[in-house]
């Protein structure tokens, strides 16, 4: 493009030129400083463009790729079909070195996402890795509140800065926005719901993998409760939820589930989160019938 811009000027110079040597002239000694100035400025302008698609772009693309674990992570956008079954998987209490590692590797392994509520006392240098992964793969993070009981003590003041500073730490790490929490044991208080301001996600499928620590049990509960639009709870600190999930995935695939993060699910069916609402489950909205359709 900038030989073509350049060859242009050339060929409009000897125009000028030509003109200049004929007995009439076909522009003014104004005119022609006028059509230079002009020229000079669009050739300036093409080399600056030149400059920024050959130099700036690719280099920017190039930084995005490598803090991003390449390019086609951070280009690429998942596309679910609504009219399919979904399933929203979610772990509670991590970041594990071990155990949140082993699966991230089984999620990979079958193209799944999921939604990680962590507790952010677990964030350090060794774990802040397993969140970049997170983020690379399409997963999902939110807040885990570990001592919802205890924080019912803070004043309204102390505990919308103590709920801040966990997001806050969150979004260090992870270099994701956290914008849903759920707390321990589905214990949901209204003081921290008007701290957070964010939709709480509880669960319909609870795998009691932290009760019996089994995972031909946790495996079985998840079978047989999974269904479309609900959210399962498991937790990434047992390695029997990591042989539990390593085999449950591609059952639920092969029953053709979607497995999402929560913010997916809600997407994909057209729920907005309200910051006031607790989530079991996400449903679509049914359409409203109007009397006169009804006794169509």
């Amino acid at each position: 493009m900038k030989k073509i811009l350049t060859i242009a000027v050339v060929l409009l110079g000897a125009g000028l030129a030509l003109a200049g040597c004929s007995s009439k002239k076909i522009y003014t000694e104004e005119e022609i400083t006028q059509i230079h100035d002009i020229t000079s400025v669009v050739e300036q302008r093409q080399t600056a463009f030149y400059n920024v698609v050959t130099n700036s772009i690719p280099g920017r693309l190039e930084q995005l790729a490598q803090e991003n674990g390449g390019i086609a992570a951070f280009t690429s956008t998942r596309k679910l079909d609504a009219s399919k079954p979904m399933l929203a998987l979610t772990f509670n209490g991590g970041p594990d070195t071990e155990i949140t590692e082993k699966l991230l590797d089984v999620l990979q392994e079958n193209q799944a996402h999921a939604t990680f509520f962590i507790d952010p006392d677990k964030l350090d240098e060794s774990t802040a890795p397993l969140l970049k992964r997170m983020r690379r793969m399409g997963c999902e993070v939110g807040l885990y509140i570990t001592d919802p009981g205890e924080l019912a003590d803070y004043s309204a003041a102390d505990l919308k800065k103590t709920l801040k500073e966990r997001v806050s730490k969150i979004e260090q790490y992870s270099g994701m926005t956290c914008s849903i929490a759920r707390p321990y044991g589905g214990y949901v208080q209204d003081m921290i719901r008007e701290a957070l301001k964010m939709p709480l996600i509880l669960w319909s499928v609870d795998t009691e993998d932290a009760v019996y620590d089994d995972a031909a049990t946790t495996r079985s509960i998840a079978q047989e409760y999974a269904s479309d639009g609900g959210i399962m709870i498991m937790h990434d600190q047992y390695m029997s939820t990591v042989n539990a999930v390593r085999n449950l995935l591609p059952d639920l695939v092969k029953d053709g589930y979607q497995l999402v993060t929560v913010s997916e699910m809600a997407d994909a069916k057209d729920v907005v989160l309200g910051t006031d609402e607790d989530y079991y489950t996400i449903e679509a909205e049914e359409e409203e019938t109007s009397e006169t359709e009804e006794w169509e």
